[in-house]
C-alpha cells in the first residue's frame, strides 16, 4: 500500500472505503507496489453517483447559493457557475418572487452543497426536489453564517471517493441505534 493511501486510510479509516480494484505498477528498481486507485479516482462530470443519489458536478468551480422560494418556509441550496442565469431559470420555474439570499464562490461547490444537504436532510420536504428545504428565518441565518465561515477551498484537496465515503459515514445512522 502506498504512502498516500496509508495516510488517507489512517485519517478516514479503510473499513467503509469502496471496493475498487488496486493496480500494480512497476518501479524503476523492478519492485512492484499495489496502488489504491481510490486516491486518484475522478468521477466523470455529470455521471450518476448512486451512493449520493445525485449527478456529480465535482469538477465545476462556481457558486453555492441559497435562494428563497417562499419566505420563512422554502429555500433552495444549489450550485452554479452563473448566478444571474440560474436565478432567471428558477424564476421561470418557481415564480418571479424568488430572491437570492446568499452566495459564495467555492473551488468545489458541489461538495459543500452535498455536505449541507446531508446535514439538513431532516429539513427536506419535497421528494421531487430534494434540494428544497423547509427552513425558518433563524435556521437560514445560521446556515448563512456557517457558509460564510467555510473556506472556499473546503474539501477540495480530498480525493473524491474519500470525501464521499466520509460524508456518507458521518450522516448515515448506525445500525446499532446509537
Amino acid at each position: 500500500m502506498g504512502l498516500i493511501s496509508r495516510l488517507l486510510d489512517s485519517f478516514f479509516g479503510s473499513s467503509q472505503s469502496p471496493s475498487l480494484p488496486t493496480k500494480e505498477i512497476s518501479k524503476t528498481n523492478q519492485n512492484t507496489e499495489a496502488v489504491d486507485i481510490r486516491a486518484s479516482y475522478i468521477p466523470e462530470e455529470g455521471s450518476y453517483d448512486s451512493t449520493l443519489g445525485t449527478y456529480v458536478r465535482d469538477g465545476q468551480q462556481g457558486y453555492l447559493y441559497i435562494i428563497c422560494i417562499r419566505l420563512g418556509e422554502r429555500y433552495k441550496i444549489g450550485v452554479t457557475n452563473n448566478l444571474q442565469r440560474r436565478e432567471s431559470e428558477l424564476k421561470q420555474k418557481h415564480g418571479r418572487h424568488i430572491k437570492l439570499v446568499f452566495s459564495k464562490r467555492f473551488q468545489k461547490p458541489f461538495r459543500v452543497e452535498q455536505e449541507l444537504l446531508a446535514q439538513l436532510s431532516d429539513k427536506r420536504r419535497y421528494l421531487t426536489e430534494p434540494e428544497i428545504l423547509a427552513l425558518d428565518i433563524k435556521e437560514v441565518n445560521h446556515l448563512v453564517r456557517q457558509i460564510q465561515n467555510t473556506p472556499n477551498v473546503e474539501y477540495a484537496d480530498l480525493p473524491y471517493l474519500y470525501w464521499r465515503d466520509n460524508l456518507v459515514r458521518r450522516y448515515t445512522p448506525s445500525e446499532s441505534g446509537s
